[in-house]
């Protein structure tokens, strides 16, 4: 019994743009989980992970069930802008809380200060030069956490990429019942 071609599964078709935007959902919840660990006081590899296994679910879904090696480089895009972003966010949080601290108001009123992100940004060189190692260690905590995730997501890709090039060896039925070739 032979299979026509017709009847050969047609592999999905990825929406990049679909995809994309969906995982982009992963980037605030990422923000505001890092926060909420800087905040205690921590750096953890949780954050990237979780990042990364939700931009790539979300990736997945949105796509429509294809992840090409375009996808697995937005996801891990994704996870490198929530670091960075991550980072950011608790630089603004630490400056936030002295202000808080200096004229007694919560944090979230000193966001709203007139001179506040003036005096943040005029100062962020010193601030970053002194939250150096802190950011090295960042990243390393982000590449740790997200890097199975991202392994997996750039394997599977691969994987998708090859599957629909092999065609897969008639079995013994099907040769046996094909017709001779005429010259």
């Amino acid at each position: 019994m032979t299979t026509s071609p017709s009847s050969a599964p047609i592999p999905a078709r990825e929406n990049v743009l679909r995809g994309t935007l969906l995982a982009l959902v992963a980037v605030p919840v990422g923000v505001a989980l890092w926060l909420v660990i800087w905040n205690l006081g921590y750096l953890a590899a949780i954050v990237s992970f979780v990042v990364a296994l939700g931009a790539a679910f979300l990736y997945r879904l949105g796509s429509g069930g294809v992840v090409s090696k375009v996808g697995a480089s937005v996801v891990t895009g994704i996870v490198v802008v929530t670091v960075l972003l991550s980072f950011y966010a608790g630089l603004v949080s630490d400056f936030a809380n002295v202000i808080a601290m200096q004229r007694d108001i919560s944090p979230f009123e000193a966001l709203g200060q007139p001179l506040f992100w003036s005096s943040f940004h005029a100062g962020l060189p010193v601030v970053f030069e002194a939250y150096t190692v802190d950011f090295l260690i960042a990243l390393a905590f982000g590449a740790l956490g997200a890097f199975s995730i991202l392994r997996s997501a750039f394997q599977g890709s691969q994987e998708q990429a090859a599957s629909p090039a092999e065609s897969p060896s008639p079995s013994p039925e099907q040769t046996d019942e094909q017709p001779p070739a005429s010259a």
